[in-house]
């Protein structure tokens, strides 16, 4: 995997089953996500990042089960219709645990976690680590999932500050700088491609710098 260059496409999920924006149909919620992976993919995304984006507002700790079942779904057909795309899952708003569960059920070959040190205060409150389980969960499902943690991640600020080197010693394969809001202008004019046009701000976001650790 390219970490210095890889280019991640988000894909944004409908809202899943159990959240308050749900609209009684997976067939709805997967059909749109092939969709919105799909323009990523033929506009030149090297991976795939599949986000339950959809179910705000979010927990600040481990997400319902109906959540997990949700994502899993979702994320095992975008595997199967994109085998030789890399997969990765985030599940907001920082259940780590659960996402390591959906990559090693489908494949997936990375997780996004948004606080892997410190806390931060955010729209749920205040989020905090959870790195003693996460790392111990992926110890015993046996997998090599890469984990890709946030520094000074958006919609979020610090309790204390955090030296980015906590992160990576947490285990992190690659930090993730993310600015105060997507640029998805600068995007779109980089990007100018047929997805560039079918895709908002609110479907796909590309803007975090992965650097490699």
């Amino acid at each position: 995997m390219r970490l210095a260059r890889t280019l991640i496409g988000m894909l944004h999920l409908q809202p899943l089953p159990g959240s308050p924006r749900w609209e009684g149909s997976m067939a709805r919620v997967i059909d749109g996500a092939l969709a919105d992976a799909r323009a990523l993919v033929d506009g030149g995304m090297d991976a795939l990042l599949v986000e339950n984006y959809g179910d705000a507002p979010f927990t600040a700790g481990r997400v319902a089960a109906a959540t997990v079942a949700g994502v899993t779904a979702v994320a095992a057909e975008i595997r199967r219709a994109f085998d030789q795309t890399l997969l990765g899952v985030n599940v907001l708003k920082n259940d780590a645990r659960a996402a390591l569960a959906v990559a090693a059920a489908v494949g997936g070959r990375f997780v996004r976690v948004n606080v892997h040190a410190g806390a931060v205060v955010a729209d749920q409150g205040i989020v905090e680590t959870d790195a003693y389980h996460t790392l111990r969960d992926r110890r015993l499902l046996g997998v090599e999932v890469l984990i890709f943690a946030d520094v000074g991640g958006k919609h979020a600020a610090p309790l204390v500050p955090v030296e980015p080197n906590s992160t990576a010693s947490f285990g992190s394969r690659a930090t993730a700088w993310t600015t105060a809001s997507t640029p998805i202008a600068l995007v779109a004019r980089r990007w100018s491609t047929s997805w560039c046009s079918s895709i908002t701000s609110s479907q796909a976001t590309i803007g975090a710098t992965i650097s490699s650790r």
